[in-house]
């Protein structure tokens, strides 16, 4: 690996610096007998290895593909909060998640009545209406009708609302 140590491919890839002078098998005693299955126990040890806060996933209810997804929010640094939670899959906490990293806010999908895809495509409409009214600024550099259209268009969404009930 030319002089290059896990520790180091794992700072250089993630941006994480792995925890130097822990003894991480004595700190995983503390989850060994609380019902974790194998997967489960190596995303907490990853989670220990990287020094994220692994307590806030270190929870029998959760599948280890949850977990993972809670471990690299927390490894993003985005407020895991929005989906830690066993009422959302995998699927539904990753699409969270990259929509946290985005910087998008999630409240508008965040919901597990929304299948996964549902996330992503309002994720990818909400990205797309950002870009359009960036572009549209761009080219016009026109702040004044831009707000007056989006003022126009959110008034006019309760009858849209309305109309689709």
């Amino acid at each position: 690996l030319g002089g290059y140590t896990m520790a180091n491919l794992f700072e250089s890839m993630l941006g994480v610096k792995l925890k130097e002078g822990v003894d991480i098998q004595e700190m995983l005693k503390k989850y060994e007998g609380m019902g974790f299955n194998k997967d489960q126990m190596e995303e907490i040890q990853h989670g220990l290895e990287l020094g994220v806060d692994v307590d806030k996933y270190a929870d029998p209810k959760f599948y280890w593909e949850q977990m993972r997804q809670i471990k690299n929010g927390l490894i993003s640094k985005v407020d895991v909060d929005k989906y830690a939670d066993t009422k959302y899959d995998n699927a539904q906490m990753s699409e969270i998640r990259k929509g946290l990293e985005a910087g998008v806010d999630v409240d508008k999908y965040a919901d597990p009545k929304f299948f996964n895809w549902q996330m992503a495509v309002a994720l990818i409409l909400i990205s797309l209406s950002f870009l359009f009214y960036f572009i549209h600024y761009l080219v016009f550099h026109d702040l004044h009708h831009i707000f007056l259209y989006l003022i126009g268009d959110i008034a006019f969404l309760f009858l849209d609302v309305l109309i689709v009930m």
